[in-house]
């Protein structure tokens, strides 16, 4: 309760209300939750520019296919002793 507070003096007092009750609406009842929405604001970033990569581009693969992992899910289970 006294860090809450604390965050009040450093986000102000109207900052910190609408971030416990976003805190609270969320399910959570942790300091740093309500710490995180005060400072959410600042963490994103922009997306950088593309760049032309030239003749690095035929190094461009597809990516693999992943469907045959698939079937390891539906397999029997393994049976061996540990």
């Amino acid at each position: 309760m006294v860090e809450v507070l604390g965050l009040g003096r450093e986000f102000g007092h109207d900052a910190l209300r609408t971030a416990v009750a976003s805190t609270v609406s969320l399910g959570a009842c942790d300091v740093a939750a309500v710490r995180y929405l005060l400072t959410e604001t600042g963490l994103h970033k922009a997306k950088p520019a593309l760049i032309d990569v030239g003749v690095l581009a035929r190094y461009d693969r597809p990516m693999p296919s992943v469907a045959d992992y698939d079937t390891l899910l539906v397999s029997t289970p393994c049976v061996g002793t540990a």
